[in-house]
């Protein structure tokens, strides 16, 4: 959900010609390979590091270089718990967009009965596969690393499946595997995909070969909303002093919201060491009705959410440390952590619509190097806000991202961020230190769990001082009836201290993702500045294929407020109940259907021109679809 009056709005009317034109001639570059290479396939029977290869000796068994079996049971090979049983995804892909992963697991369809070296299979398999622990989903990079482990002469088949993650706020990754009884010496491939065989079972794939990967994407998510009392039953205190349109909001509201977003990516292997990417993504938005902020009734707006090109060197595969430098332009999401300040690169709401949905994610201009040596993470980054028109705030930010991830149960990450322009005043030479980390003692989905970050905001020119951090606890019960889940945070965002004229110490929640806006209601107007929030929430399993969440909030403000230009005491905001209950038709289909309840408390009734408040109840059903 998008603060249309606390965050940052400028308009972007450009995109670049330049990029088009690169990513065209790398397309074309595809369409030359399309003939030229297909009839030159390498083997991709590689050999293991270190004197481990996998031989075929036997008729009956893939075994390896020390004769053992090569599985024997769905295993997670040191990367979480067992997987025991078939499991439905719990998302699909475009719902886990941009959500750090906080496992790989590997499951084999069909095991023999002999013991084996997992560790080796996992070595394998994993390099072939481009996510890793701490990476942040990308449907794209996901389809291409299934491909590639399809390519092993042992495999079978291969297929990946997302699930609720160990972590609030993280995704898993389960791996599917079917091994090869009779594994050939080399599977030579050959050209496929929708283009060649006019199969759209094959989609998302359009086409492959030795050298080349085009995958398209299709994806999408409807939805209608409903508000009663929204704003407490009194939008007009909420707007009367500067200038939003809520005045006229009816005491209750119903929209519709729907989003549909297509486009293609492609890879182009030149040699063992480089390898050239791009991708064009086009997003196209449309909502109906009155939303909570008395938008546009009718709002139809489209971009391109993505158009990238970019370079990837480095060997992954059979040496002791891999390594690999990935850099490339143009409009992209990055996420920092879970998305805590950068997130969310464009605003929703306005012309634009889709306050709920919120699918618009993108920077703009951007230029991202990617470092990875081993579990060590290194980025650089400079990016540009997307926001709305009104009023100018359009921002450029420059930074360093560095994260070790140690034996998949702890990460530790820090960033610096710069802000060299801003139309925001206090935001311009903003200098910004985050520290992050999570830490799961065990390798499983099953236990405790515990996560937290901290930020300090630092300015010149208006003696900016500003901290927020949270800390979130939380323990899964997945060997229990329902697999509950149950976790507490502890969110505080400094608040400007009126007793120090001199000093300005708000904190600026920057481009936080989505998945940041703590609560459904309330989330309107706080925006993760002067507030301090408890958030306690159960995860319930009762299949597969189903999840109910629900979520208690408690706010508070440190200091003093001006909401949305009104006075505001500081103390108890109030408090807020979310419930959620997502079912899972397939792996590429899911309905949500969730509501909440926000309490006014009695800071409101201690501030002047708030009378009398209205319990504020929202709900809303999604059809979320991906391809």
């Amino acid at each position: 959900m998008n603060q249309l009056f606390n965050k940052s709005s400028y308009s972007h009317q450009y995109f670049y010609q330049n990029l088009i034109s690169s990513l065209i001639v790398v397309l074309n570059l595809n369409g030359f390979f399309f003939r030229a290479m297909s009839s030159n396939a390498e083997e991709i029977n590689e050999t293991f590091q270190e004197n481990r290869g996998i031989e075929l000796s036997d008729h009956n068994n893939l075994i390896l270089g020390d004769k053992s079996p090569l599985v024997d049971s769905e295993q997670s090979l040191g990367l979480t718990e067992t997987v025991t049983e078939e499991a439905i995804a719990l998302y699909v892909p475009n719902q886990a967009k941009n959500l750090p992963i906080s496992a790989l697991r590997l499951k084999i369809l069909n095991p023999n009965d002999q013991s084996s070296s997992r560790e080796i299979l996992e070595k394998k398999i994993l390099s072939h596969f481009p996510l890793k622990v701490g990476d942040h989903f990308n449907a794209q990079l996901a389809n291409q690393g299934i491909i590639q482990i399809q390519d092993l002469p042992f495999i079978r088949h291969a297929s990946y499946q997302i699930v609720r993650g160990k972590l609030e706020r993280y995704v898993d990754i389960i791996i599917n595997i079917e091994l090869d009884p009779l594994p050939p010496d080399s599977k030579p491939i050959q050209p496929t995909g929708v283009l060649v065989t006019g199969d759209w079972g094959q989609f998302p794939l359009l086409y492959r070969n030795d050298k080349v990967i085009v995958h398209g994407t299709l994806s999408g998510e409807q939805g209608i909303f409903s508000n009663v009392a929204p704003w407490f039953g009194n939008a007009p205190q909420f707007s009367n002093l500067n200038g939003n349109p809520l005045p006229n909001l009816p005491n209750s509201t119903t929209w519709s919201e729907s989003y549909l977003e297509t486009g293609v990516s492609s890879q182009l292997k030149l040699n063992d060491l480089l390898t050239v990417r791009g991708g064009l993504i086009y997003s196209l938005d449309y909502s109906f009705g009155t939303n909570t902020y008395d938008s546009e009734e009718t709002a139809l707006f489209g971009e391109f959410q993505e158009q990238l090109i970019g370079v990837e060197i480095g060997q992954t595969r059979g040496v002791k440390i891999p390594w690999s430098i990935d850099a490339n332009i143009g409009n992209q999401n990055y996420v920092i952590g879970t998305g805590f300040l950068i997130g969310q690169g464009t605003e929703s709401g306005g012309q634009r619509g889709v306050v709920e949905l919120n699918p618009l994610t993108a920077f703009l201009d951007t230029a991202i190097v990617k470092l990875r040596l081993g579990d060590l993470k290194l980025h650089g980054f400079y990016l540009e806000s997307n926001p709305l028109p009104q009023p100018p705030t359009k921002t450029t930010l420059t930074g360093l991202n560095l994260e070790h991830t140690l034996a998949n149960q702890l990460t530790l990450g820090f960033a610096y961020i710069h802000l060299p322009f801003s139309q925001i005043s206090t935001r311009e030479g903003m200098n910004v230190y985050n520290f992050r980390f999570w830490w799961s003692p065990q390798n499983s989905s099953q236990g405790l769990w515990l996560t937290g970050e901290y930020a300090y905001e630092t300015q010149s020119k208006f003696n900016v001082e500003a901290n927020g951090l949270y800390l979130q606890i939380g323990y899964n019960f997945d060997k229990t009836l329902w697999k509950p889940s149950i976790n507490y945070l502890f969110a505080y965002f400094s608040g400007d201290n009126p007793n120090t004229p001199n000093q300005y110490e708000q904190f600026d929640s920057l481009y936080y993702a989505s998945n940041w806006d703590l609560s459904d209601n309330f989330s309107n107007f706080l925006s993760n500045s002067n507030q301090i929030t408890h958030q306690f929430s159960l995860t319930l399993q009762p299949t597969n294929n189903l999840s109910l969440t629900m979520q208690y909030f408690l706010f508070f403000t440190p200091q003093p407020a001006t909401l949305l230009n009104s006075p505001l005491s500081w103390g108890d905001l109030g408090s807020e109940l979310d419930l959620t209950a997502q079912y899972q038709i397939n792996s590429n289909i899911s309905v949500s259907a969730n509501t909440a309840f926000a309490f006014p408390g009695p800071a409101f009734g201690r501030s002047a021109g708030f009378g009398n408040l209205n319990t504020w109840s929202f709900f809303g059903l999604t059809f979320n679809w991906s391809f």
